[in-house]
């Protein structure tokens, strides 16, 4: 990837880009460093590797995914900031105290660097801006004029702080997973289609899995579906990150969530529409303007335990099995075109080197 030289300071050096991953987003920020460094030819984490994590925490919920080797040492990070080898940090915006103790402790701001400081990026993204977006973007403007009370006492000027849309790619288990092309259904031996419907909850509670998964047995004991397809019901919970992706990779329509307080996908529907599943979520809090940085998902609006029995309905009964066919080449085009690792990688590069020129 040539782009990546676009990063490097004028002075040569730079270049790099650390991910600052927390919580849930701690999975997010390495899969996209992986995405990078793979367009950049550098297998994993290595010494060469353009793109690093910190990651203190882990999703609490979530799957029990080793993100461990993706971690680099807080000391070498330290070392490699002073060396300047980075030319840009990326944080997330759901703890800006973690954002701040970061920076201090990578002697981000020490006298005399302030023309090879790296620059800071806050990735808006989640619950948090969506429901609290004038609030963060204020924050953003304080981030910006603050200034670290340390023995140095070096402020962090405008132009180290961008805010960066999230765009993240499928991770390097579903790449491995992924077939060159579509699957087709499967026949059942009585001539029906096998169909997988799938729910992933990381947290029952913020999915809204007790909605969910009545709405998944009126489909299965539908008569009028028993006709034409086989269903079969598989909830991927509390197994290992590996499984869960595997497991995925055969379904044929997925449910991410319908919790109004998320209102939003997430890393779920983004791997399930890889492997060209049909998914339904609630999504009334995503932007507008997330159509302005990539083509919005094809993610169907479901509300309630009606809204989704009626969406399958509707794409299981409407020409069987051709509508379902047709939403899932439309799942598996957008995935192709808008979160495989290539295109992930290069938006975030381009997206950085631009950053750099204002």
């Amino acid at each position: 990837m040539q782009q990546i030289q676009q990063l490097k300071h004028s002075d040569g050096t730079g270049g790099g880009i650390l991910f600052l991953g927390s919580v849930d987003w701690a999975n997010l920020m390495c899969d996209v460093a992986w995405a990078i460094n793979r367009a950049c030819g550098v297998d994993g984490f290595t010494i060469e590797s353009p793109a690093r994590v910190w990651v203190d925490l882990t999703h609490p919920f979530g799957y029990p995914q080793d993100i461990h080797s993706t971690n680099t040492l807080p000391l070498e990070l330290i070392e490699m900031v002073d060396a300047g080898l980075f030319s840009w940090i990326v944080a997330t915006d759901h703890d800006y105290t973690t954002v701040f103790l970061k920076a201090h402790l990578l002697g981000m701001f020490k006298s005399g660097k302030q023309q090879t400081n790296p620059y800071v990026a806050i990735n808006h993204c989640g619950i948090a801006y969506r429901k609290q977006s004038e609030l963060l973007d204020a924050q953003d403007l304080q981030f910006a004029q603050a200034r670290f009370i340390s023995p140095d006492c070096f402020g962090l000027t405008p132009r180290a702080r961008h805010t960066v849309p999230l765009r993240n790619a499928w991770g390097p288990l579903v790449d491995q997973l992924r077939p060159s092309s579509l699957q087709p259904l499967k026949r059942a031996e009585d001539g029906r289609y096998h169909v997988v419907l799938a729910h992933s909850p990381s947290n029952n509670t913020q999915k809204g899995t007790e909605l969910i998964l009545p709405a998944l047995q009126a489909i299965a004991n539908d008569a009028e579906i028993a006709k034409h397809y086989q269903v079969e019901i598989d909830l991927i919970r509390g197994v290992p990150f590996t499984e869960a992706i595997e497991r995925k990779s055969r379904c044929h329509i997925f449910v991410d969530q319908i919790a109004p307080e998320v209102g939003g996908y997430g890393q779920s529907s983004i791997e399930a529409m890889a492997f060209g599943a049909v998914t339904l979520a609630d999504i009334h809090c995503v932007p507008q303007s997330v159509g302005m940085h990539f083509a919005r998902p094809p993610i169907h609006h479901v509300l309630d335990t009606h809204d989704i029995v009626d969406w399958i309905k509707y794409i299981l009964l409407t020409d069987p099995p051709c509508t379902l066919n047709v939403y899932r080449k439309h799942a598996w085009a957008w995935s192709e075109r808008n979160s495989s690792p290539d295109v992930v990688a290069n938006y975030w590069v381009d997206t950085l080197a631009d950053a750099m020129k204002r």
